[in-house]
């Protein structure tokens, strides 16, 4: 979903104020006058990485899974005026093993993440853009040596962006 990346240091644009340090922009797909689009799935298992164990701190994981997906499709609404793009993807991930206190770890997490542009050419000399960009997470945790304590943890962002470029005459 992402275009170009920019990382600006020292010496900055004055469309940058006065920022000091340096200035990341990230430019997102926007679509175009081409349907376009991709749909891409990643798995990685217990047997496909080395031992981390000892990294997450588990005395054992008996088995672990990524399993990752999504999309994006890209296109005209109205061509040479609406275009639009969307992307999802969804990363879902399952622990199972014994902790270091003996008690069984039980934990299915789910992050999401989801972008919706849409882009107007209003004339020669305005542009309007909104946008969409959300983050749903949650992870389902069983990891106490009781088995007594589940908890559903739910985090997430979402960014609502409108924008008008033009040239004032």
């Amino acid at each position: 979903a992402i275009e170009s990346v920019e990382l600006f240091t020292g010496g900055l644009p004055a469309e940058y104020g006065r920022a000091t340090g340096g200035v990341v922009n990230v430019v997102t797909l926007s679509g175009g006058n081409e349907f376009h689009g991709s749909l891409p799935i990643y798995n990685t298992d217990k047997d496909l990485q080395r031992d981390q164990d000892i990294d997450q701190g588990y005395a054992a994981i008996s088995d672990f899974q990524d399993l990752e997906w999504g999309g994006s499709l890209g296109g005209p609404v109205v061509r040479d005026h609406l275009w639009f793009f969307a992307a999802y993807n969804r990363l879902t991930r399952t622990i199972e093993g014994i902790n270091s206190n003996d008690g069984i770890i039980e934990r299915d997490d789910v992050y999401q993440e989801g972008l919706l542009n849409l882009n107007c050419q209003v004339n020669k000399d305005n542009k309007m853009k909104a946008q969409y960009a959300g983050s749903p997470a949650e992870r389902d945790i069983h990891d106490s040596p009781s088995q007594d304590v589940q908890a559903l943890l739910e985090a997430g962002d979402q960014l609502w962006k409108l924008e008008w470029t033009g040239i004032l005459t």
